[in-house]
């Protein structure tokens, strides 16, 4: 008998914490991401890079002050 309630908990417990998961995610998702879109969206900030349409790759340089070829030799 208590197999039986034991194995109804888990799968019981499984779906509260199906739908639990699902109202923390859209919660979050509704206080961070929202209100930086709509923030962005009335300013006309791009998040992202815009490249041509015909651009040969969507690589671009970055510089986020990392050493050069010859300084790494000289580190070490």
């Amino acid at each position: 008998m208590l197999r039986v309630i034991w194995d109804f908990w888990k799968a019981y417990a499984e779906k509260i914490g199906h739908y639990q998961t699902l109202a923390v995610l859209a919660i979050i998702y509704c206080i961070v991401v929202g209100p930086i879109w709509l923030v962005g969206r009335i300013t006309g900030h791009r998040f992202l890079p815009q490249f041509a349409a015909k651009a040969p790759t969507f690589w671009h340089p970055a510089s986020m002050g990392r050493a050069s070829l010859d300084e790494m030799k000289r580190q070490g």
